[in-house]
Formats: C-alpha cells, sequence, structure tokens
C-alpha cells in the first residue's frame, strides 16, 4: 500500500505506507540502488492507513491524510507527532467503520505567510482548504 510521496530538497523520498501504517524515509533516493535502502521514520500512532502526503512549506514537516478516519497528521521528518486535524467526521461504510475519504493533499504558503492545505474530500465531492 504504498501512496503518498514527497521528495524533499535534501533527496530523501518519504513514502506513507498505508497497509504498515508507516512513513518511510528513502536518505539520496536519487542514488538508491534498493528498498531495503529506507528506513521507518514513524509508525502506527496516529496514522490510520496514510494516503496522501505533502511537505509544510514553513516548517518542512510532513503532513499525511489518513483514509480510516479522516485526520490529516503532520509529523516531523525525524519523526515527531506535531498534531492532528479531523476534516470531515462523516462515515463512508457505516456497517465497518471505515471513513476513506481524504487522498490528495497540498500545502503552500498564501501570500500572507500563513499555510493553507488543500484537500480531496471523496465524500464530499469536494477539494477542501484548511486556512488560518
Amino acid at each position: 500500500g504504498p501512496l503518498g510521496l514527497v521528495h524533499t530538497a535534501d533527496d530523501t523520498l518519504y513514502i506513507a505506507e498505508g497497509a504498515t501504517n508507516s512513513i518511510i524515509a528513502i536518505p539520496n533516493s536519487t542514488t538508491a540502488t534498493s528498498q531495503s535502502a529506507g528506513t521507518v521514520v514513524y509508525k502506527d500512532g496516529a496514522l490510520n492507513q496514510p494516503a496522501g502526503m505533502t511537505l509544510n512549506p514553513l516548517n518542512g514537516d510532513l503532513i499525511i491524510a489518513n483514509q480510516k478516519d479522516n485526520n490529516l497528521v503532520e509529523i516531523t521528518t525525524s519523526g515527531h507527532l506535531v498534531g492532528t486535524k479531523t476534516v470531515d467526521p462523516a462515515i463512508v461504510i457505516p456497517a465497518t467503520g471505515v471513513n476513506s475519504g481524504l487522498f490528495g493533499l497540498a500545502a503552500v504558503k498564501d501570500s500572507s505567510g500563513h499555510l493553507n492545505v488543500y484537500f480531496t474530500d471523496d465524500n464530499t465531492n469536494t477539494v477542501g482548504l484548511l486556512a488560518p
């Protein structure tokens, strides 16, 4: 289940792995020769089938979209949890409790220097915006 990808200026590729609830880092990714070059940066905890992922342009943290609880999770690239935010409490499949509304993410710094996070929401067929 690898889904979300973020490549940073220091040539590290971060992968959101939904099947194992983890974020994997591959340093020197443009010259890595095998999958074994990756290390787990963060596992379980606030992750609940991570899918989309983007980079926070203000601080370099990773922002991850969970499919099973519709939370956005922010972690540092060294694996420390910064926080979580539920952006859609709707349940897609009530019998199983699976939410799976969030997939794509993009984070930008607006003209005032604030963080704006755009996210796709399959539950409402919209693109949402978290802004200050």
